[in-house]
């Protein structure tokens, strides 16, 4: 049997990475990419991830309120690049109905994405401090 053990980190949201820091360390100690995983709410204020390709391990986490936990679990299913396409695909379709054809999209050189795009997850990614515990 193997027993979880609860440790204090500070996360910060990043697109679509959660990174995690001890909390005396500027660096991280690593990463979760937030791509094919579910998140359970588990109380008023703790929820928890689980990765589709490692269901055995579970990734829990406690916040210090009901509506700081709601705004994780918001910011963390908006993170991930498959919801970010589905968005994509809902508006260009709410485009062409209302103006009756689809909106150019230009292909854009790797550089100039990966400066320029304003990512909708901004507000979880200022970090907080959670109790983690990793199964």
């Amino acid at each position: 049997m193997v027993t979880a053990t609860a440790k204090c980190r500070l996360v910060k949201l990043v697109v679509n990475f959660l990174f995690y820091f001890r909390i005396d360390e500027e660096e991280p100690v690593g990463a979760l990419l937030l791509e094919q995983c579910r998140i359970q709410k588990e109380e008023d204020t703790g929820f928890s991830l689980v990765f589709v390709d490692e269901p055995e391990r579970k990734y829990s986490f406690v916040c210090d309120s009901k509506d700081e936990c709601e705004e994780w679990i918001e910011a963390l299913t908006k993170a991930s690049y498959e919801y970010m396409r589905n968005s994509l695909i809902f508006y260009r379709h709410e485009i062409e109905k209302i103006t009756g054809k689809l909106p150019a999209i230009k292909k854009l050189k790797k550089n100039a994405v990966q400066n320029n795009l304003d990512y909708p997850n901004e507000a979880g990614s200022t970090g907080a401090v959670w109790n983690f515990r990793r199964n």
